[in-house]
């Protein structure tokens, strides 16, 4: 079925009662109808090409686009410019269905008649005849024949109506092919096309037209650069950071796309779309009237500033969007691209994470908080010291004044040491005996820095379910609530998952030891397993 939409800027949708004449104008969108801007959603993008035009004469225009990719949503074709719609030419492939039901009705009828020729068979061949048989044979020779006409008659129908189909699929694969797509058993060389009815009542007439539609296999996700100066003084205060990208990547296509939609845009938008955006129709996503200032990436350090247009960035209740504003070439190949969205000025403070029961190592912590206007999407980081790679890494969404967390990998400039573990056991009391166990270590760390440092150092203590088992904390003594600006060199609490966690500020050069003891008491007659 043929769809065709009415188009009217400077010229009347009025048509006269006369017989008009259609004048035929194709054209390749690729060559002739230039992309716009595209947005791109979580897993489709939305197209918007241009379309300009001079009619020198007045009348009946059929516009017929061509090169539409096969991964196109039909539904989603839309015109601006005018009044009117514009959907995807599938003359072929309803004919094809209607083809179909034709013969499937035709083989019915067949059926049937057959099923009366054998009946009559049966009852011509039935050699016992007395008059009720007689009877029975007349009256279904009347039924017989009364029947017969009827399922001939369909059956002539239907033939007929198959034949008149088939001249009229003919005549469609003959008018498209001179329209330049050649249909096709194969889906991989599949075209679409779309057909646009202009009615132009003014000669000289400029006609502008926009259309838009929805293009699958293509998605995006957001990726940061993190980048670490290590002349910086990172554990007093943090440096600004400076330079993010964002990745697209398209889905590798089942099927080779027959044109570049993504070739020269002029703007790029990003789109993150959430579980709640699923009931608004994905053509017509609204957005918020208010554009932020859109930078999206996190760097550490000093260094020059990179030169890079900035991005502007909507956002709603339901979603985040991103507008590009330098040109990109988008290659149709299924491999994935990166596109640079802007700069972040944010507010870091730079420490140190030490657990030695798992890691004998320091790990450089920055703790970030999102002082822009806009939302942090979630995404892999790639964290580089002094233009070296040193690990991969991962933040979630983070909203607007939220702190989040990166870890910066080792710094071998902090050392650790963590003690031997030394136990002394005892016996007590003299009607209720119990068992005592005293345990002790120490962990050492050193700053070879030539800068001071904030660390936070995490050790393991028991925690009994048992009333009868008793533990008790002898040093460190001063377990209190760590302060963020705190200025004692140490400080201790019992956090929530019952480890002692100390906060040390150790200068440059220094070293610091950090004790801990405890004792276990429990019954003589039980066994007691746990670990250090």
């Amino acid at each position: 079925m043929t769809s065709t939409a009415t188009t009217t800027s400077a010229f009347d949708t009025t048509i006269p009662s006369t017989t008009i004449t259609t004048t035929t104008i194709c054209c390749d969108i690729d060559k002739e109808c230039p992309i716009k801007y595209v947005t791109v959603y979580n897993d489709r993008a939305e197209i918007t090409r241009s379309y300009n035009k001079q009619f020198d004469l007045e009348g009946t225009y059929e516009l017929i686009l061509s090169g539409f990719s096969i991964h196109v949503d039909q539904n989603s074709f839309h015109v601006k410019g005018g009044t009117g719609k514009a959907t995807i030419l599938e003359k072929v492939h309803d004919l094809d269905n209607d083809i179909a039901q034709h013969r499937q009705e035709l083989e019915r009828i067949n059926k049937n008649i057959n099923w009366l020729d054998g009946r009559a068979n049966h009852l011509m061949n039935n050699t016992e005849k007395n008059d009720n048989s007689l009877q029975q044979i007349e009256q279904f020779l009347d039924f017989y024949y009364q029947k017969l006409k009827t399922l001939d008659e369909s059956k002539m129908i239907e033939e007929y109506e198959l034949k008149s189909l088939s001249d009229q699929r003919e005549s469609f694969i003959k008018d498209l092919n001179t329209y330049g797509t050649t249909l096709s058993s194969t889906v991989g060389s599949e075209h679409r096309e779309v057909t646009i009815l202009l009615n132009v009542q003014d000669k000289k007439c400029l006609v502008n037209i926009e259309i838009s539609y929805l293009i699958l296999n293509c998605s995006w996700k957001a990726s940061y650069d993190v980048r670490v100066s290590s002349e910086t003084t990172p554990s007093l205060s943090g440096t600004p950071p400076k330079l993010s990208t964002l990745k697209v990547d398209y889905r590798e296509p089942f099927y080779r796309l027959p044109s570049k939609d993504y070739n020269h845009m002029n703007k790029l938008e990003r789109s993150e779309l959430y579980a709640t955006m699923k009931s608004i129709s994905p053509t017509r996503a609204k957005r918020s009237e208010s554009a932020l200032t859109a930078n999206d990436l996190v760097e550490y350090g000093n260094g020059n500033d990179v030169e890079i247009l900035v991005s502007k960035a909507e956002m709603s209740l339901s979603s985040t969007s991103f507008s590009i504003l330098r040109s990109a070439t988008i290659e149709c190949d299924g491999k994935p691209h990166k596109v640079s969205i802007g700069v972040l000025q944010l507010e870091s403070k730079f420490t140190y994470t030490i657990v030695l029961k798992l890691s004998p190592y320091a790990y450089l912590k920055a703790t970030t908080t999102n002082t822009s206007d806009k939302q942090l999407l979630s995404g892999p980081i790639n964290v580089f010291m002094d233009n070296n790679f040193i690990a991969h890494s991962r933040i979630e969404n983070v909203s607007a004044d939220e702190k989040f967390d990166l870890y910066l990998g080792v710094d071998s400039n902090v050392k650790c040491e963590y003690k031997p573990v030394r136990k002394v056991n005892e016996t007590q009391g003299l009607i209720s005996k119990v068992n005592h166990e005293y345990v002790k270590h120490e962990t050492q760390i050193k700053n070879l820095k030539t800068t001071d440092i904030c660390v936070f150092i995490y050790d393991h203590l028991p925690l009994s379910s048992d009333e009868k088992i008793k533990v008790k904390l002898i040093l460190p003594q001063d377990i209190g609530k760590l302060k963020e600006h705190s200025t004692t060199s140490v400080s201790s609490i019992i956090n929530d998952d019952n480890n002692v966690e100390w906060k040390v500020l150790l200068k440059a050069k220094e070293e610091c030891k950090l004790p801990l003891e405890y004792f276990i008491e429990w019954p003589k007659d039980k066994q007691l397993d746990y670990n250090h």
